[in-house]
């Protein structure tokens, strides 16, 4: 079990950034893992022969299942035993996983093996956010939790950009033969080149040292059970709800438009794979990592003037400006305009990400920290990549009935979440001067 002591001493800054690295580059890998699929919704669309539904599926919810319904037993440990073991072990499931992927001879083996994928990812944030809340204190720990979330989009691009050079480079057969495994098809190869950078990374990982819990909650005993965190959060429940289910709306908002950008680009505008993947991949490479860096550094920076309302208060900037690019950029009516939207819409539109779940180490005691972001996880998991791709795709196959109408889909569906989630933060935003004495209390 991991050492304690309320009042232990700061890491140094130097070795706190660190860990946020190491952190972060894992980050990368688990979103490469899990990404690299939005590129291959056409090939896997006719060699399976699946609907748009039956696709959103295998890129949402197939993943999020078991990412979502682990999420809160993986928090749980991450309360009560190592984190660097934890995180270790995780890595190496889903890199497993991923090669699974690439095996796949089918539509439901491929959805086991993403299940499995999610599984694997579901400790990463919980664990991670925990060690980065022994390292930070409030007022400083929403750059570094940027920094992570920001790694997450970093991961989302390089899988769309450098997962669009890959597949312009593999083979043209159908089926390539692997030393081993024997006939996989071609376009699956992606996924094997998508597992190598979670382990080379972990080689780096397993530097960090586990360190002692800071900001322990006084009680007896040292543990704090699933409903003593249920407890504390009915004490600020309608700060809590309005964060979880606004934020949640927004990972659909976000998860949704990633999943299904490649392919309408390609459907509308006749792009290939390549061609999307390499543009999308450098749009979040950049813009994604700077809305949510940018958007944690605005965070911190206003956190003297507003206290814990900043959490809220970051996001809705977000969304205020991202409401109105979402139609623009998927009407526009020419590749080089949605082209050129992409880029303002990306940066603005994770703007809210980092922020919003800085409020949870900030304002919960240690023992629960890793439950809280497990839960939050789990909501926004489960209704952010579960359902995102899904709505979507329901919208373009039962509401519009043509898979190239896919411009509308997008523009409605996209733009309400956003607009919706908007609008739940702000009923929650008059709630945050109380919780915030809370916070203080258990700090």
């Amino acid at each position: 079990m991991s050492s304690r002591a309320p009042n232990a001493p700061a890491a140094r800054p130097a070795y706190a950034w660190f860990v946020v690295v190491t952190i972060s580059l894992l980050q990368i890998g688990s979103y490469i893992d899990r990404m690299v699929i939005n590129l291959l919704v056409e090939p896997m669309r006719l060699a399976f022969e699946l609907s748009d539904t039956k696709v959103s599926l295998l890129l949402g919810f197939a993943f999020a299942m078991l990412y979502a319904c682990m999420a809160i037993p993986a928090g749980r440990l991450a309360d009560s035993y190592s984190r660097v073991k934890l995180i270790v072990f995780s890595v190496l499931a889903w890199s497993l996983a991923t090669l699974g992927c690439m095996v796949a001879d089918g539509y439901w083996s491929l959805f086991g093996a993403r299940m499995l994928v999610g599984l694997g990812e579901a400790a990463l944030v919980p664990a991670g956010f925990s060690l980065l809340s022994d390292y930070f204190r409030p007022g400083r720990i929403a750059l570094a939790t940027s920094t992570v979330t920001a790694a997450s989009f970093v991961g989302s691009g390089l899988a769309l950009a450098l997962g669009g050079v890959v597949i312009g480079r593999l083979p043209t057969t159908e089926f390539f033969t692997l030393p081993l495994v024997g006939d996989v098809r071609s376009w699956q190869l992606a996924f094997g080149f998508a597992s190598i950078p979670s382990i080379l990374f972990l080689g780096l990982f397993l530097f960090v040292r586990e360190p002692a819990r800071r900001g322990l909650a006084k009680q007896h005993g040292e543990g704090m059970t699933l409903a003593k965190a249920a407890a504390f959060l009915r004490r600020d429940k309608a700060m809590w709800i309005s964060i979880f289910a606004g934020m949640s709306l927004i990972n659909a908002f976000q998860y949704g438009l990633t999943a299904w950008v490649p392919t309408f680009f390609i459907r509308t505008y006749g792009w290939t794979a390549a061609d999307i993947g390499q543009l999308y991949g450098v749009a979040f490479l950049v813009c994604a990592t700077a809305g949510t860096v940018s958007g944690g550094w605005l965070c911190d920076r206003l956190f003297p003037r507003f206290g814990p309302r900043t959490f809220i208060v970051t996001p809705l900037i977000s969304a205020a400006i991202t409401i109105p690019l979402v139609p623009a950029f998927a009407l526009a009516g020419s590749g080089l305009g949605s082209a050129v939207l992409v880029v303002p819409l990306t940066y603005f539109g994770t703007m809210s990400f980092g922020a919003a779940i800085a409020a949870i180490p900030s304002l919960a005691p240690n023992q629960i920290r890793g439950q809280l972001v497990a839960v939050y996880t789990f909501v926004g998991t489960l209704i952010g990549q579960g359902c995102g791709p899904w709505f979507i795709a329901l919208f373009t196959d039962y509401v519009m009935g043509d898979p190239m109408m896919i411009s509308r889909s997008i523009a409605v569906v996209s733009t309400s979440l956003i607009l919706v989630a908007g609008l739940i933060l702000w009923a929650g935003l008059r709630h945050m001067p109380r919780a915030a004495g809370a916070g203080a209390r258990l700090s």
